[in-house]
């Protein structure tokens, strides 16, 4: 096993490249073939993981962590600890987005590119002039008035109405 070189795509390389084989496990039965491999890249020596199968058809496999299709801009680097007076920086919020993203989980992106505006603002007006702010520019909820003459509505907004504080 010393000498067994894989092909694989490289965490970090964003390229087929040949992979060391650390450990391998066989996990296969008569129904067909399983085998795990550890894999340490010959070029950058980023550590993965191999399952490659086969239950009647061609050869197919999957890695942990899931290969990127690109490298991360240069940029992206200098943004992870843009923002950093919070605990969690922005920067580094929006590199976890990019992270999800490569790894196709487009949702887990979506739910943190709303999250990274949230913050955003939230960052640029904070939570203590929220409420001032709603109150000053006097923003309520919408007034209706019912059929029976009666009206519903106006309430004064309380905290999560960090859309009405920006076009305000």
């Amino acid at each position: 096993m010393a000498d067994d070189i894989k092909y694989a795509p490289c965490i970090l390389c964003a390229r087929v490249n040949a992979h060391k084989v650390l450990a391998r496990q066989d996990r296969g039965s008569e129904e067909g073939s399983d085998m795990y491999y550890f894999l340490a890249c010959a070029g950058c020596g980023a550590v993965s993981m191999a399952n490659i199968y086969n239950y009647g058809g061609d050869d197919e496999a999957r890695y942990y962590p899931s290969p990127i299709s690109r490298k991360p801009p240069d940029w992206l680097w200098k943004l992870r600890f843009l923002f950093g007076n919070s605990e969690t920086p922005l920067g580094e919020l929006l590199y976890e987005i990019y992270e999800a993203v490569q790894g196709k989980q487009h949702r887990l992106a979506l739910m943190g590119i709303r999250a990274f505006f949230e913050q955003l603002m939230i960052a640029k007006v904070g939570y203590e002039s929220q409420s001032f702010l709603l109150k000053e520019c006097n923003i309520r909820t919408r007034i209706k008035r019912l059929a029976t003459g009666t009206t519903r509505g106006g309430i004064p907004f309380g905290r999560g109405a960090l859309y009405y504080l920006v076009s305000c």
